[in-house]
């Protein structure tokens, strides 16, 4: 006899005669189970995933199969379903998860499924659990007697229809030999014709960029019509995913013992930060990370992660002291990471990384810009033509072309604060506020004129001085 089953079916009394006694918890997890599965619409495969993943995944399937009207999840994580496992899914609000403690980490997106499914099968540990609405259904029916049924729909104002059980509180089960796969988790959406369109739209939201921040997944393979495969390797600080590669910046610590969770036995709960760097302009993904993305708009050229204290639906920043501390070391991790990068070879990318297009009225409510601005004037980020970093108060900025040509006629001596190009960055000038001593740049020219050894140059100085006066004149010096 299969303990695990033995014991499911111990857990399945124990609520059975719960709910009989007490029709109030029954109700009580009904309307938990519809918040949860409203709070997370939309994010369905992103809690699907953070739960394999959590289960210590190498490997996940997903596969969308529109003749059967059924959508499937699987892992090979080391981690099947156990008895913790299986428990959180028959009590509400009872996680399971004991990964160290992070900000935010609750583990109850797994509800959200219940609007997708007609039924679900979960296949994991040797079992195999079906639950469905039907279910849920027959066992209101036959824990209460008529009288009892009309007097809980009547207190609570229901339809006469109504049957108010939790979808996912009483399985059908039985023993069945595992697969390749350690957990199987198929949703069945027959009777439900929009969910299609649901499903097809949040699988085509599955870019490379969500295997940056996950901790143990490495391969995802998408089966929808045709196979895609999103495939990570790791070494150090560097990731590749497909063909495209990133560097990442982290920090991870517990926070101060006033922002400790009251409740916190241990008192170690941790946040966890990351920047991730790729090798090749990113595209519409200017949004903040909390291991995937939220609806928080982040304009910087980078993605970034962190495990912040996010509202129900994990996708909008609370307002809360935890938030505004982990913001703090956000701009920290920002700034730190552009010093390390003037390590490298002298370019526009330590300024890039501070350089947000706009500010996000929320994170600008939680003081997130402040230090970012300060740091933009104090650090020396701006790069010069002699191959140096300086100050923003300690550079003179003609335009790119000016700087192209100093650059070609070797003359760096004469201008080595002068900005370099920025036509190979993302960088607007515009919005520096920059102290050009115009009296000192016309005496270098001058100087740099009777220097120039051949006719071509001199006509493409003289071209480039035009330029630069038209610009004086239109008084944006």
């Amino acid at each position: 006899m299969n303990g695990l089953k033995t014991f499911i079916e111990e857990q399945i009394e124990l609520t059975l005669n719960e709910y009989k006694t007490r029709s109030d918890r029954m109700i009580s997890d009904f309307n938990r189970e519809i918040e949860l599965m409203n709070d997370y619409n939309g994010r369905q495969i992103y809690e699907l995933l953070q739960n394999c993943d959590d289960a210590k995944a190498k490997s996940v399937l997903i596969e969308l199969d529109e003749g059967e009207k059924t959508f499937t999840i699987a892992n090979d994580g080391n981690e099947p379903f156990d008895e913790k496992g299986f428990k959180s899914l028959l009590i509400s609000n009872l996680t399971s998860k004991v990964k160290k403690s992070y900000i935010g980490n609750k583990g109850l997106g797994f509800r959200s499924i219940i609007s997708w499914a007609d039924y679900i099968i979960i296949e994991s540990n040797n079992l195999r659990l079906k639950f469905s609405r039907e279910i849920a259904s027959k066992n209101f029916e036959n824990l209460f007697d008529q009288e009892t049924k009309n007097k809980i729909i009547d207190e609570r104002n229901l339809s006469k229809n109504a049957k108010p059980f939790p979808f996912l509180s009483i399985p059908e089960i039985e023993e069945h030999k595992s697969d390749l796969w350690t957990t199987k988790i198929s949703i069945n959406f027959e009777s439900k014709p929009n969910v299609l369109n649901d499903i097809i739209s949040q699988i085509s939201t599955l870019r490379e960029e969500i295997l940056l921040f996950l901790n143990n997944t490495n391969e995802i393979i998408i089966r929808n019509g045709e196979s895609k495969f999103l495939k990570r390797f790791k070494k150090g600080k560097l990731i590749t995913i497909n063909d495209n590669k990133w560097e990442i910046f982290e920090l991870d610590d517990t926070f101060p013992s006033d922002l400790q969770d009251e409740q916190s036995k241990d008192k170690d709960e941790h946040y966890n930060l990351k920047i991730a760097i790729g090798d090749k302009k990113i595209n519409n993904v200017n949004f903040l990370f909390s291991y995937f993305p939220t609806k928080i708009d982040v304009p910087f050229p980078v993605i970034i992660h962190g495990t912040f204290d996010l509202n129900s639906s994990r996708t909008q920043l609370r307002k809360s002291n935890k938030n505004e501390f982990v913001l703090t070391k956000l701009a920290e991790l920002l700034i730190n990471t552009s010093k390390d990068i003037t390590q490298e070879e002298v370019s526009w990318k330590p300024l890039e990384i501070l350089n947000y297009q706009s500010k996000n009225p929320v994170l600008d409510e939680l003081n997130f810009y402040q230090k970012i601005d300060e740091s933009i004037q104090e650090l020396e980020i701006f790069p010069c033509i002699d191959n140096t970093y300086r100050k923003l108060s300690d550079v003179i900025q003609v335009h790119d072309d000016f700087s192209e040509y100093i650059e070609r006629v070797h003359k760096q001596s004469l201008f080595p604060n002068l900005l370099k190009s920025t036509k190979n960055s993302n960088i607007e000038l515009s919005k520096f506020p920059f102290q050009n001593n115009i009296e000192d740049i016309v005496y270098k020219i001058n100087i740099l004129s009777n220097q120039l050894e051949t006719i071509s140059d001199r006509v493409e100085l003289i071209a480039l001085v035009k330029k630069f006066l038209i610009m004086v004149i239109n008084m944006n010096y």
